[in-house]
């Protein structure tokens, strides 16, 4: 193919291609060689045929200028087009526009492309194909606004003269489904013409559903606009605390009661203190909140029962939220020291494998418990000290003793027969010698 766009067949002459398909060449090929060579036919009773491919495609020299990533001449296919030779460029630089790219061929304009309309609507139908020599002009940015919040898009966008809020939302997806568009905050620096000192910048509210649908909010250069979120206060709604199965929120249903509620949060846990429970109501006429105490009968079932209201809380309280923590400690020549939580039936044995047992340097058979005992005047508490001794059996220094064993003391309680109190301290003392 010559850069004029012909080919030339011998018998045939020349034939214009540029432009055209394989397929549409086929067909002007069918006609032109059928009219010198007569086996030359559509059909089966051809005698002649012939076969059409491309061979090589041809490069152009094209010229990238402006505010792109690499600016350049760049030598690209035949069939390339202006997005092909951006990408070969970088895109447009961060100064560089992406709305109005234009393509001059031969000192004329014969096209201005918008990346937008690909990047956001997929339209790739101004994306021409390039011819040697033209030119690609990417020009510096021009208005940008910011949009952030509750849109699907967030980002800074570029705006044409004459594009305003309702465009931009649509650039940035839309609003999200929890998104409060009767407030739209848009922060403006305000242009020079109408700064004073100390006054250079304004935040707008716009309430776009108030709005016409011919009606728009003009922006300007270096907006931001923030989408804001409507509030998480839901008027039909109960909220149900604390040792039920399943706490949360519910649905506020006519004629509904607590009883039904709690029945609704799957009942009272086991460990529920299932003797009281606390609803906590809003006064509507200041806000206010009042406590109404509610009695409950061996099912867990509000005795008598009490028709909920809007905004209505529920709480149930545990068994072992409401108990004090107790606890026992062991000190000395163990290998976990400090304090554990005391059990009814723990003894003094049970505590010293709770805390891993002896160190190599204990002696199991000289042990001290410590406890309190009744008060003689407020405040104060007597301390009894006692002598224990633990089994020797347990590993210990003893097992590496060589000879006889040391015997304990007689008279002392063994430590597997002492039940513990809240507050006992045990203390195991290092082995002489």
């Amino acid at each position: 193919v010559t850069r004029e766009g012909f080919i030339v067949i011998p018998d045939v002459g020349q034939i214009f291609v540029n432009g055209l398909t394989l397929g549409d060449l086929t067909d002007v090929l069918y006609g032109r060689l059928g009219a010198v060579y007569s086996g030359v036919r559509r059909g089966a009773d051809a005698t002649t045929t012939f076969h059409l491919a491309l061979g090589r495609l041809r490069s152009n020299l094209v010229y990238i200028v402006g505010d792109v990533s690499i600016p350049a001449g760049y030598q690209i296919s035949s069939v390339a087009t202006v997005f092909n030779a951006l990408y070969n460029a970088g895109g447009p630089s961060e100064q560089g526009s992406m709305r109005s790219i234009e393509v001059r061929r031969g000192g004329r304009l014969v096209a201005e492309l918008d990346l937008y309309d690909y990047l956001i609507r997929g339209d790739a139908s101004a994306d021409i194909r390039l011819e040697q020599g033209d030119r690609i002009f990417v020009p510096i940015v021009g208005s940008q606004v910011s949009i952030q919040g509750l849109v699907r898009r967030p980002a800074i966008y570029e705006l044409k003269p004459g594009e305003q809020l309702r465009d931009l939302i649509a650039f940035a997806g839309g609003p999200r489904p929890e998104a409060y568009v009767r407030r739209i905050q848009i922060d403006r620096i305000l242009p020079p013409a109408e700064r004073t000192p100390g006054l250079e910048r304004v935040i707008v509210d716009v309430d776009l559903e108030a709005l016409a649908d011919n009606e728009d909010f003009a922006l300007l250069d270096g907006d931001r606009v923030t989408v804001s979120g409507i509030g998480e206060r839901r008027s039909n709604q109960v909220v149900v605390e604390g040792h039920v199965e399943r706490p949360g929120l519910f649905e506020l249903v006519p004629n509904m009661t607590l009883g039904d509620v709690i029945t609704r949060a799957g009942g009272l846990r086991l460990d529920a203190f299932d003797v009281v429970a606390h609803l906590i109501r809003v006064v509507p006429s200041d806000s206010t909140t009042v406590l109404e105490r509610v009695s409950l009968d061996v099912g867990g079932q509000p005795v008598p029962d009490v028709l909920l209201r809007e905004l209505d809380r529920v709480v149930i309280y545990g068994r072992s939220e409401l108990r004090t923590d107790v606890f026992v400690s062991i000190n000395g020549e163990i290998k976990n020291p400090g304090s554990f939580p005391f059990a009814v039936g723990m003894t003094a044995e049970d505590l010293l494998l709770a805390a891993g047992g002896f160190t190599d340097a204990a002696d199991p058979l000289t042990a001290q418990l410590v406890r309190q005992e009744g008060r003689i005047t407020l405040g104060d508490t007597v301390a009894i000290s006692r002598d224990i001794v633990f089994d020797p059996a347990l590993p210990s220094a003893l097992d590496g003793f060589d000879g006889v064993a040391p015997e304990p003391a007689s008279g002392l309680d063994m430590a597997r027969d002492i039940e513990l109190r809240s507050g006992d301290r045990v203390f195991v003392r290092r082995m002489q010698g």
